[in-house]
């Protein structure tokens, strides 16, 4: 789980080989990370707990598993 401050700045890294995301569906963010690539992404002032999730490694966004890229994230 992350915690980070309503209207703060996130930096996002992928250090993998491979793309990912960094997705929060219901705060309509999504950003697409390339291999070895980086972005700061401003979270919104909405607060609340939402579920963070990788799109190509997460098989269903709706109900994330053990196995899936995702995790929860509170904004406050």
């Amino acid at each position: 789980a992350y915690d980070v401050p309503a209207g703060g700045t996130v930096l996002v890294k992928n250090s993998d080989p491979f793309v990912h995301t960094f997705t929060i569906e219901d705060l309509d963010i999504d950003v697409d990370l390339g291999p070895g690539s980086e972005e700061l992404v401003t979270m919104p002032e909405e607060t609340g707990t939402f579920v963070l999730i990788c799109e190509p490694h997460t098989s269903d966004p709706d109900d994330p598993t053990e196995d899936d890229m995702a995790a929860e994230i509170t904004i406050g």
